[in-house]
């Protein structure tokens, strides 16, 4: 199961270069804003997104606040947490990977948050699954060739998802 959904990079030539690090958010976000037909440039979201408060120094970009600049956009949108308690129950992990394949499965494109190797977090945009993992778009690769559909096991993606998700629908 596959959507096209298109490739942008967070370090592209115009998005300012302090933001090519932390970029992430929003370029996964105009990714999944493209797919739903919404027009909607990583520089401008930038500038959209740090005026309307949802990126905060050392924090990064707020779920809340991407959902709400999507909802700008003309898209749905809306975000989960597949935690109890600030601790992920042993039945967290099954139900969140169902909720995304039905996501997935009706056109909706879910924006995750992973650990990276150096246990920081990054946001992803996916795009399909398989017997052969998840796919997905990865905004911190410079170019499609090297970003587009990457495929991660369900075992990694299990390990690396931090169980918080960013959903994106075209308008009704």
């Amino acid at each position: 199961m596959q959507l096209p959904v298109p490739f942008f990079s967070q370090q592209a030539g115009d998005i300012p270069e302090e933001w090519h690090s932390r970029a992430c958010g929003v370029a996964a976000l105009s990714m999944a804003l493209a797919y739903a037909g919404a027009d909607a440039p990583v520089p401008a979201l930038i500038d959209e997104g740090v005026a309307a408060g949802a990126y905060r120094a050392g924090r990064g970009w707020q779920h809340a606040g991407l959902a709400e600049l999507a909802l700008r956009h003309g898209a749905r949108a809306w975000r989960r947490e597949y935690k109890w308690n600030g601790l992920a129950r042993p039945f967290a992990m099954p139900f969140a990977l169902s909720a995304l394949r039905h996501a997935l499965k009706r056109g909706i494109v879910p924006i995750v948050s992973l650990t990276t190797s150096t246990e920081d977090t990054h946001l992803v945009t996916l795009t399909g699954f398989g017997r052969e993992g998840w796919r997905y778009n990865d905004p911190a690769k410079r170019s499609e060739r090297e970003g587009k559909d990457l495929v991660m096991s369900t075992k990694e993606f299990a390990r690396r998802f931090r169980k918080l998700a960013i959903f994106i629908a075209r308008a009704a």
